[in-house]
């Protein structure tokens, strides 16, 4: 036997892996015009073919009128929390202080921190930020500067 799969053996009562794909791409639309029609010949006159596409063809039908599942949107978390929780732990760690708390609560939290940090050195006298002039005591002349016996 050649490796053509359209030339058929008719000795065996089932379709090759070739025969098979082949059939596939037909069912599929992937084959160019000339190949189809052979293969269109072939469904018309071997009955095996003939079995093999109405099986294809079922299977197609059955297929494309399934829905599509979709997983609800908090299916990831839900089945963390689940194995987390029947687990005891042993998969996941102890939560860390950030897996808690939001992100966006920590980033408030900073800026009001950095902010009040900023605040405190600006209203303190001796604050490095203050925009104010402090009046420092008039330098004293030489003669203060003079010991005293």
């Amino acid at each position: 036997m050649s490796n053509d799969p359209l030339q058929t053996d008719t000795t065996n009562d089932e379709l090759t892996d070739d025969e098979i794909a082949l059939l596939s791409d037909f069912h599929d639309n992937l084959l160019p015009a000339d190949k189809a029609k052979e293969v269109v010949a072939l469904i018309d006159r071997d009955p095996r073919w003939r079995a093999a596409s109405d099986d294809f063809a079922a299977t197609k039908q059955a297929l494309s009128g399934l829905q599509k599942a979709r997983a609800p949107v908090t299916f990831s978390e839900d089945l963390t929390n689940t194995i987390h929780r029947r687990s005891g732990g042993a998969f996941f760690g102890r939560r860390a202080f950030g897996d808690r708390v939001p992100f966006g609560v920590l980033l408030i939290i900073g800026i009001v921190l950095i902010i009040g940090v900023a605040f405190m050195l600006w209203s303190s006298q001796t604050g490095s930020l203050s925009s104010r002039k402090t009046n420092a005591p008039a330098e004293q002349s030489g003669a203060d500067k003079l010991p005293r016996p």
